[in-house]
């Protein structure tokens, strides 16, 4: 058996990412969430996805980075998030941080995403 620290796993990942044309910090997240997931046993969303994922950036089937814009949002704390057609990890994520920013503000938030990729 061979054992391999995950921060290592995460750097090749990111490595293969960057190879195929993914950038910046939703690569990095992508490949930590890929890893992640893994890690805590969830294998349907981790590194055997990575292939088919390389293979639409390399396509430029899916973009990375991607724009992710509020497209509508309203003061009661729900929201839509375009996801640019992100790589999904990172779409989710980032909306994510949006409704948890909503929630400080309002007590409460929803926050629904398109134009996104498996996540």
């Amino acid at each position: 058996m061979i054992l391999v620290a995950l921060d290592e796993v995460v750097e090749t990942v990111g490595c293969l990412v960057a190879r195929a044309g993914g950038e910046g910090p939703q690569a990095d997240e992508f490949s930590q969430a890929l890893v992640w997931a893994d890690a805590v046993g969830r294998d349907t969303h981790g590194l055997w996805r990575l292939p088919a994922y390389l293979r639409r950036l390399l396509a430029g089937s899916v973009a990375c980075p991607a724009e992710i814009l509020t497209v509508t949002g309203a003061a009661s704390g729900c929201s839509v998030v375009d996801g640019g057609n992100g790589l999904g990890h990172a779409v989710a994520t980032e909306a994510m941080r949006r409704a948890i920013a909503s929630a400080k503000r309002n007590g409460i938030a929803a926050v629904a995403v398109r134009n996104s990729n498996h996540f």
